[in-house]
């Protein structure tokens, strides 16, 4: 049974990111359809032309967004974002994690490192993401059985 268990979850795993993107990629046509089914009437409105107004949406801020001015407002509207109690935690994670697969910032991620945990014999690579901690609250730079 527990052999059963894991090999669903594994599985599991395995599927839900395709899912999970197959999904939002319908929803979120699906939305743009409706609106623009009910903003332009039937005469003109053809049907997908809520995928084409959505690329073109998204490419006209990409544009937008190399004005300065635009991008000064864009950079104005986000701090104010970081001070709404519940959006500031689900912004902040989404951006956080857009930001690791934008290709056109440098990552720091160019040093790997092998990290042993306490006296056990587990061993862990990990990812460099910080050598400088003068700037974390006092003590979270600390590791160890201690803390």
């Amino acid at each position: 049974m527990k052999r059963i268990a894991k090999l669903f979850l594994q599985g599991f795993m395995a599927v839900l990111p395709i899912i999970l993107t197959l999904y939002i990629l319908y929803w979120g046509s699906a939305t743009i359809e409706s609106f623009l089914g009910g903003v332009i009437s039937e005469k003109w409105y053809i049907p997908g032309m809520g995928i084409a107004v959505g690329f073109i949406l998204i490419l006209g801020v990409g544009i937008l967004l190399q004005v300065w001015l635009f991008r000064k407002l864009f950079e104005l509207s986000e701090q104010l974002l970081e001070h709404v109690p519940l959006i500031k935690s689900l912004y902040g994670s989404i951006r956080d994690l857009m930001s690791f697969f934008d290709t056109t910032k440098k990552k720091e991620f160019d040093k790997v490192v092998m990290v042993s945990i306490g006296d056990t014999n587990v061993r862990l690579i990990e990812l460099v993401t910080r050598e400088d901690f003068s700037k974390l609250s006092a003590g979270i730079d600390r590791i160890g059985p201690e803390y």
